[in-house]
């Protein structure tokens, strides 16, 4: 019987032996599984890093590579402006070398000392004829400044008479007025724009030759406003 027992126990033993061999192969075997796993993901992302730091250099080569040749182009650029410049003072020297080669030039400095004297003599009996030549241009200048100071007052008090004219009439008949001057060719445009208690206020417009010269706004008073009204409402009228 004690036999029996022993010969039990030790195939208990035996049996707890053999699993717990069975246990470790398996967990040394998942264990070097995993090791071969973290291996291989090692191993790629390694690989990954190693692809993207060569695309990283060959973008930084790239960079390199534009750089350089900007630089390059600028320093053609700066070339090409120093050998414009040095051109254009070697022709600028030129032109004056030719210059002061000229004969008329040296025909001239050669006549100088020779014409003095003459010049001197001569001064004195041209003097006088300048003097009157000056004081003839001088009076004929300051005509033809008066006269057209004049002329320019004419136009300006007869824009100021026709613009309050056709102000007054477009402020009467609530209308625009045109008026065109045939000896200017200015076109005078009167267009009310807002009416108070005791004024109009009306923008005054003024062509010539098709281009805006004049653009202003006056008022006309209620005394203005009572005089007769136009004969023609908002027709265009001639005047001088």
């Amino acid at each position: 019987m004690i036999k029996k027992v022993t010969l039990l126990g030790l195939g208990f033993g035996l049996i707890a032996a053999g699993i717990a061999g069975i246990s470790m192969s398996v967990v040394e075997k998942k264990g070097k599984d995993a090791l071969k796993q973290m291996e291989t993901l090692q191993q790629e992302n390694q690989s990954a890093a190693a692809e993207e730091w060569k695309k990283i250099e060959e973008k930084r080569q790239e960079v390199e590579k534009l750089a350089a040749g900007v630089e390059a182009e600028k320093r053609r650029v700066r070339e090409e402006q120093r050998r414009a410049q040095e051109e254009l003072r070697a022709r600028e020297a030129n032109l004056a070398r030719k210059k002061l080669e000229m004969p008329g030039t040296k025909a001239a400095s050669s006549q100088t000392a020779g014409e003095k004297g003459k010049k001197g003599k001569a001064t004195k009996t041209t003097l006088a004829s300048r003097d009157s030549g000056k004081k003839q241009g001088t009076a004929a200048a300051s005509g033809r400044s008066r006269s057209v100071k004049a002329s320019k007052a004419r136009d300006e008090d007869g824009f100021r008479w026709i613009s309050r004219k056709a102000g007054a009439e477009a402020a009467r008949i609530s209308r625009p007025v045109k008026y065109h001057n045939l000896r200017t060719r200015e076109l005078v445009l009167a267009e009310p724009l807002d009416y108070g208690p005791h004024s109009v206020r009306v923008r005054i417009r003024v062509w010539k030759d098709q281009r805006l010269i004049k653009d202003t706004t006056i008022t006309i008073s209620e005394d203005a406003l009572r005089g007769p009204g136009p004969t023609r409402h908002g027709r265009g009228r001639d005047f001088a």
